[in-house]
């Protein structure tokens, strides 16, 4: 009998496991390069055209890279992502770089967001979850002042919606 019941013990049927569906081991850069274009595609729905990564698990997300003090630009392009980090993590983003391009600031990271604002046009996306509203108008005033055609644009939760589907890495 089960322990406290008046029913009689069954006999649990033992079946093999479950065979596992053929699968393509992917590397951890392969997995981070797949999100970076899942992500690309959300901003071409979004209409942005690069988004501006400012919180460090997102980075670490699509990147790897674990260094913190650091932000990522993803454009909607087929380019490489911009890793902006500073020469504490030099060593650490260096095996990064076959995967973004690698900006190692020497000042401030508002002053290396807004040499990366520079090179590209159209808007820029920041994570409004995460940057506060001061940062983004003080961002927002800089690139005017300085003449950088991009436009700041709140776009927020982006990279929730790519971590609500588990990919290998996640799961492990």
């Amino acid at each position: 009998q089960a322990l406290g019941t008046s029913r009689p013990l069954r006999k649990a049927s033992i079946m093999p496991p479950m065979p596992k569906a053929p699968s393509k081991s992917k590397s951890p850069a392969d997995i981070h390069s797949s999100r970076v274009t899942r992500l690309r595609s959300l901003l071409t729905l979004a209409e942005i055209d690069h988004l501006l990564i400012t919180n460090p698990l997102d980075v670490a997300y699509l990147t790897g890279f674990l260094g913190g003090d650091s932000y990522l630009v993803v454009s909607h392009s087929a380019s490489k992502p911009i890793l902006i980090s500073d020469s504490r993590y030099q060593e650490e983003v260096a095996p990064h770089a076959v995967q973004c391009k690698i900006v190692i600031r020497k000042a401030a990271m508002s002053a290396a967001v807004l040499d990366v604002a520079a090179g590209l046009k159209g808007k820029l996306g920041f994570q409004a979850e995460v940057m506060t509203v001061t940062e983004s108008n003080s961002y927002a005033a800089a690139f005017k002042k300085a003449k950088i055609s991009v436009k700041l644009v709140a776009a927020p939760n982006l990279i929730t919606k790519l971590r609500v589907v588990k990919d290998a890495l996640e799961i492990g």
